[in-house]
């Protein structure tokens, strides 16, 4: 229908105020910056070891040290940081959100959040994640993180009980 109108009618009718003919796209589209109005969801798991020992090995003439590894505490906190598209103008609803995550480290229910650019910044990580989720996206990404580690010093292994490691595992393709 629109396509037969000249677009000076066309320009006319909106001017006044009036509604769209029927067909027609809407005149104000869903605000893509409204949290409420496209949403994806998240869901996030944490595993953490300690590392007890190491083992020591020779292979092809180099020492090679091994962690033996126990499951520890997955205790955690996260904070979830909206990045703002800078091709829209208008302001950005969506919130950071902090994120505790308990003992068993997974999330006992998904995170619902506006669609859109995601920073996932989790201490001691080397970086931060940053990830995009759409309307409708269900998302799930890993956090891993190992308490010492070990060494190979002077053809020995040595338990290094201070050293620490954390991973952010986003699915291929996600990472931003």
């Amino acid at each position: 229908m629109l396509r037969h109108l000249p677009i000076a009618v066309l320009m006319a009718w909106f001017a006044a105020g009036a509604d769209a003919p029927d067909g027609a796209a809407p005149t104000e589209p869903p605000s893509s910056l409204d949290p409420a109005a496209s949403r994806g969801t998240l869901s996030l798991s944490h595993t953490h070891a300690r590392v007890r020992s190491c083992e020591r090995s020779v292979r092809k003439g180099t020492v090679v040290c091994t962690p033996e590894k126990e499951p520890a505490d997955a205790s955690t906190t996260l904070r979830l940081i909206p990045v703002k598209n800078p091709r829209i103008a208008g302001d950005d609803k969506r919130e950071v959100k902090d994120i505790a995550l308990g003992e068993s480290g997974l999330q006992d229910e998904a995170l619902e959040l506006g669609a859109g650019t995601w920073d996932l910044d989790w201490t001691d990580a080397a970086r931060r994640a940053r990830f995009q989720l759409a309307a409708g996206d269900e998302l799930s990404i890993r956090l891993e993180s190992v308490s010492g580690a070990c060494r190979a010093v002077r053809r020995e292994c040595s338990l290094v009980a201070s050293a620490t490691s954390r991973k952010i595992l986003l699915p291929a393709g996600r990472a931003r």
